[in-house]
């Protein structure tokens, strides 16, 4: 694990499917606190690793069954702390 998410928040589509047992988020979430970010263009690759040094926000993006499911993490706090990391749909965001 490379940094704390601090609270893990779903929406309400992401919900809709735990519930449902239809999607497991749990890879997905280890996929992103070890820093494999996914479908992502190389762009925002640089991005993710910059971001992790300065404290700003965190993505990942994956796709499972022709679903896309992204991670945010918050930027950190004034205490250096992830307060929050949410996974949710495109289209939730």
């Amino acid at each position: 694990m490379l940094f704390n998410p601090g609270k893990i928040l779903a929406t309400i589509g992401i919900n809709s499917m735990l519930e449902a047992e239809t999607l497991d988020i749990r890879p997905l979430l280890d996929r992103h606190l070890a820093g494999d970010w996914g479908d992502m263009c190389a762009e925002d690759l640089r991005e993710n690793t910059k971001a992790l040094r300065s404290g700003a926000r965190l993505m990942s993006s994956y796709e499972i069954n022709d679903l896309k499911v992204w991670i945010i993490t918050s930027a950190r706090d004034c205490d250096e702390q992830y307060i929050h990391t949410t996974v949710l749909l495109p289209e939730e965001y």
